[in-house]
């Protein structure tokens, strides 16, 4: 009895032992089956034994659904990394050290894996009998060290490619980070950068003029370490710094100060010439003859000249400062404005740089308003030119009106008028356009078209006829016509005139002159070409360190804006004489001149006496002087632009230009004789520059 009551319970033992087993085994399956990590148990043949679900839910996104028998065979182990395995199964069975090893396994489309891979034996009763493969995903690892690694090395970058000096010092006053910059401004070794805070702004600050001024600033910034401060340093060379400082903050705790020095000494030294040259370009502005505004980015005008005064009805006083630019414009045009001016900040080219609208003037009169505008270089402010159309326009509604009504008969009383056969024969003509361009209008009556017009438009006049005929309706162009003796602008009507079945017979032109308009609104197009153009001769009035480098810079200056080949600029020297002063390169051989006596050749052109008298510019096109025989090896220019330099009203020397491919144009002469005068002032001031240094030595 005392033996079966030890087996019951040996058995009872035994029993608790076995399910604790189970237990065991079972949650260790679990967590098998759960892990996130890839677990692997491999025979010491190499067969796979037992994969995790990690395992196996990689190894079906590269598109194997089962697990292979064989290690080698495992789609997700590349074959190029499948050797640091068999090395380290190898150590194992040599009893070695078994260091883990970094790899990676192939994910789903080509995606990878990286993982940390850990091996060790699985014994029974002292023998190996398989091996444990546990890698460890570090994926996102390897990212973020790759994300430091760049971040690091756009930080070094971004150090070394500033301008400014930087320096940053920590809580304990250390120097913890600097580029090569702060060094060279500031003039020390790196083996400076060991010295405490102190120490180090006392060696920079020997060479400012007031070092204590400096030494103050370093106090009033600890005791208020949280601010931003700037601050400009002058040393005892001449050389002046801005110095920026800010807190360096690093989760939301201040952990030292950041310091930039920029290094403004030209900006400085230039100051007093760019007041004055603001000055100067302030008279320039107010004389343009245009309306013109500067607006801020905020749209507050800025900057007003005296002609504004007659289109908005304000004085210069009560708009500048306190007036927005859409202050102005009526209600109608206000949100289309406003998409203007926030594309011209973010993509200027999908702004017209020309348009029309309406404003209302101070005394509540609507003007219709042709602008011009742009954004000054290097700034956030907008140049405005502006222009009264109303006039313009009261005049084409009324044109428009009366065509609806008239029709025919309201077309016809235009300044030219002409009529052509379907063959484009000239049928009529009236007195006034045979006047104008010089006919003889018998003896034109009934030529072809083409042997009446130059045959450069004949080639653009001959398609809008036949469209009309095509069409059998009424077209309406603005064109540019070069019949002698001058060029002309016309906003021609052309018109069907049909038989009783419909068909067009004959086609009626009516034109009207409108030369002086387009030459305007060319004019108004180019008032930032033009500004542009003086603002760069007063440049380099600053810059130039010659005479001579100042006027070449003047004749290319002219050559660009007026589209010319070739150029010259001569001056009266003390004894009365011409001198050239500046020449294209190839102009002599351009036209086989031997020297640049320009003044001579224009005496025997007989323009000489011509230009010296006149206050504008002359234009000559097709240019034709009177035949002289010492002129006969000498190819002349297609055509001439000579503009004046007046000194006090007085002739001191000329401008000339010559071979731009079209003709040359009002505003062409416009625009030389707004830089003719910042062309003198240039020279005037360069010269007493010279001689108030001359005096000074």
């Amino acid at each position: 009895m005392k033996n079966k009551g030890c087996n019951d319970k040996s058995t009872k033992v035994l029993k608790k032992e076995i399910s604790n087993l189970k237990k065991e085994i079972a949650f260790k399956d679990k967590i098998f089956d759960i892990t996130p990590n890839y677990i692997l148990i491999i025979g010491v043949d190499g067969e796979i034994l037992e994969v995790n679900d990690s395992v196996k839910n990689l190894n079906y996104r590269v598109g194997d659904t089962r697990i292979p028998t064989k290690l080698s065979q495992l789609n997700i182990i590349p074959s190029n990394e499948f050797y640091k395995y068999t090395q380290a199964i190898d150590s194992i069975f040599n009893n070695k050290t078994i260091e883990p090893f970094e790899s990676f396994f192939l994910g789903n489309e080509g995606g990878i894996r990286y993982v940390k891979v850990y091996l060790s034996p699985v014994k029974a009763d002292g023998e190996i009998s398989a091996i444990s493969i546990l890698a460890r995903d570090i994926t996102d690892l390897k990212l973020m060290e790759k994300s430091l690694k760049e971040s690091l090395a756009i930080q070094e970058a971004t150090l070394k490619s500033v301008s400014n000096g930087i320096v940053v010092i920590n809580n304990h006053r250390e120097v913890i980070c600097y580029n090569q910059k702060f060094l060279e401004m500031w003039n020390i070794s790196e083996e400076a950068l060991d010295l405490d805070e102190i120490h180090l702004f006392n060696r920079v600050s020997e060479n400012l003029k007031d070092p204590l001024e400096f030494k103050e600033i370093i106090k009033n910034i600890d005791q208020q370490p949280h601010k931003n401060c700037t601050h400009i340093l002058r040393f005892n060379d001449g050389r002046v710094y801005k110095a920026y400082s800010q807190p360096h903050i690093t989760n939301h705790t201040i952990n030292g100060r950041f310091w930039s020095f920029q290094d403004i000494t030209p900006i400085k030294n230039d100051e007093e010439s760019l007041k004055e040259y603001v000055s100067q370009y302030k008279t320039l502005f107010e004389d343009s003859g245009i309306a013109t505004l500067i607006i801020d980015e905020n749209n507050t005008i800025a900057l007003a000249n005296s002609e504004s005064e007659k289109i908005l009805g304000y004085s210069q006083q009560e708009i500048i400062g306190k007036k927005k630019w859409l202050d102005f414009v009526v209600p109608e045009y206000k949100e289309q404005m406003k998409k203007y001016n926030e594309l011209r900040y973010k993509n200027p080219k999908l702004v017209p740089d020309r348009y029309e609208f309406r404003l209302m003037d101070k005394d509540g009169k609507v003007k219709d308003i042709m602008a011009n505008i742009s954004i000054i270089p290097e700034t956030k402010s907008i140049l405005v030119s502006i222009l009264d159309i109303t006039k313009r326009n009261e005049v084409l509604e009324k044109i428009i009106e009366s065509e609806n009504k008239y029709r025919t008969l309201a077309e016809a009383v235009e300044d030219f008028i002409l009529m052509f056969d379907k063959d484009q024969r000239l049928e009529y003509i009236n007195e006034y356009a045979a006047r104008k361009w010089k006919l003889n209008r018998e003896e034109i009556i009934g030529k072809l078209r083409g042997e009446i017009f130059p045959p450069e438009e004949n080639e653009l006049q001959s398609k809008y006829i036949q469209r009309v005929l095509d069409l059998k309706k009424t077209l309406r162009d603005e064109n540019l016509i070069t019949m002698c003796p001058d060029s002309m602008w016309l906003d021609t009507a052309l018109i069907p005139l049909k038989n009783h079945l419909g068909d067009v017979e004959k086609v009626l032109c009516v034109a009207r002159d409108i030369t002086e308009r387009k030459e305007y609104e060319l004019l108004l197009g180019r008032q930032n070409e033009i500004h542009k153009a003086m603002g760069t001769i007063l440049t380099k009035g600053i810059q130039a360190e010659t005479e001579e480098e100042l006027i070449q810079t003047c004749l290319h200056v002219c050559q660009d804006i007026t589209n010319s080949e070739l150029g010259f600029i001569s001056e009266e020297d003390e004894h009365g004489s011409f001198q050239t002063r500046a020449a294209s390169e190839n102009i002599l051989t351009k036209h086989n001149l031997e020297d640049t006596n320009f003044s001579l050749l224009l005496r025997k052109f007989n323009i000489w006496e011509e230009i010296k008298n006149s206050e504008k510019p002359l234009i000559y096109n097709n240019f034709s002087p009177l035949k002289d025989n010492s002129l006969s090896k000498v190819k002349l220019p297609k055509n001439i632009l000579l503009t004046p330099l007046l000194k006090n009203g007085k002739f001191m020397g000329l401008v000339g230009l010559s071979n731009k491919k079209d003709n040359y144009d009002f505003s062409d002469s416009k625009a030389m004789e707004s830089i003719s005068t910042t062309i003198v002032e240039a020279l005037l001031r360069k010269r007493a520059e010279k001689k108030l240094k001359k005096s000074i030595r």
